[in-house]
C-alpha cells in the first residue's frame, strides 16, 4: 500500500507541473525548475539561463542571475518585469514573433544573410561568398558557408511543453527510445556521423562520445540557432561546452 501510494505521489507532481509561463510561487512548481520572480510571492516559470553565455539568453534589460524562493531554494533565472509570452503563438507582432522563453518576451528571429566578397591580384581575381549569422543581440559574426549544415542532426519537435527539451528524460526509457531516436536525436545525443558535423557518437543510450566518454549533448535548447559560432574564435570554447552536439563532438 506504502509503495502504491508513493507512486501515485510521484505521478501526482508530474501531472501538476507547471510549464513556462505559468505562475508560481517555488521552483519546484515549475517543469524547468526555475520560477522568475516580478515580486516576493510572485514569478513566472522560465527556462534556466546561463550566466557565462554570451550573448546574453535574456531580453535586452534582462539578467541572468541567481533567483531565490521562499523556501531559499536556489537557481538562476532571467530577471523580468512581467510577462509578455510563453509560446511563439503569443507573440503577434511579425518582427518579433518568437517567444524567448528565458525572458518571457517576444523578439526577432536569428536571420542569415549572404554578402559577397572580391579578391584581387595582379593576375587574377576570384569572388567568393560568406555567410554572416546575425543574432537577436545584433552581434555580427563571419563564418565560412558549410554546405554540409543542411545535413546536421536536429530535433523534429521543438516549442511547447510537449518538446525534445521536456522530453529528454524518456531518452534512454526502453519504451520511448524508438521514439525519442526518431523525434529527439540531437537532445538525446543519438546522432551519427551521416547526420551531424563532426559526431561520432554512437546510438547506446548513455548520451556519451564513444571516444572520449564526455557528454555530447546539447546543454541549451537554442544551440542550434547559433552553430555558426562553433568555430567563432570568440564564441569557440563556450558553443564547445554548451553545444557539443550541434558542433560536433
Amino acid at each position: 500500500m506504502k509503495s502504491i501510494l508513493l507512486i501515485l505521489s510521484f505521478f501526482a507532481i508530474s501531472i501538476y507541473s507547471l510549464g513556462i509561463g505559468s505562475d508560481c510561487t517555488l521552483h519546484k512548481d515549475c517543469d524547468s525548475g526555475v520560477c522568475s520572480f516580478i515580486s516576493s510571492q510572485k514569478g513566472y516559470c522560465v527556462k534556466k539561463c546561463d550566466v557565462s553565455a554570451n550573448p546574453s539568453q535574456c531580453a535586452a534589460n534582462g539578467k541572468c542571475q541567481t533567483q531565490v524562493d521562499s523556501s531559499k531554494d536556489t537557481t538562476e533565472g532571467c530577471t523580468i518585469t512581467t510577462k509578455g509570452c510563453s509560446i511563439d503563438l503569443d507573440c503577434k507582432s511579425s518582427s518579433t514573433p518568437i517567444c524567448n522563453q528565458y525572458s518571457l518576451t517576444c523578439e526577432a528571429k536569428t536571420t542569415i544573410t549572404t554578402a559577397p566578397t572580391t579578391t584581387s591580384s595582379s593576375q587574377s581575381s576570384t569572388k567568393n561568398t560568406n555567410t554572416y549569422l546575425t543574432t537577436t543581440k545584433g552581434n555580427l559574426i563571419k563564418w565560412p558557408k558549410n554546405p554540409n549544415n543542411q545535413n546536421l542532426c536536429q530535433d523534429k519537435v521543438t516549442g511547447g511543453l510537449n518538446d525534445c527539451f521536456h522530453l529528454a528524460r524518456f531518452c534512454t526509457n526502453l519504451v520511448f527510445k524508438p521514439m525519442m531516436t526518431e523525434k529527439c536525436p540531437k537532445t538525446c545525443g543519438f546522432c551519427t556521423q551521416g547526420n551531424s558535423r563532426g559526431n561520432t557518437n554512437t546510438n547506446t543510450g548513455d548520451n556519451k562520445n564513444s571516444n572520449s566518454g564526455k557528454s555530447c549533448v546539447d546543454r541549451l535548447d537554442s544551440c542550434y540557432k547559433y552553430s555558426g559560432l562553433c568555430k567563432s574564435p570568440v564564441y569557440e570554447d563556450f558553443m564547445k561546452k554548451n553545444c557539443p552536439g550541434t558542433c560536433g563532438c
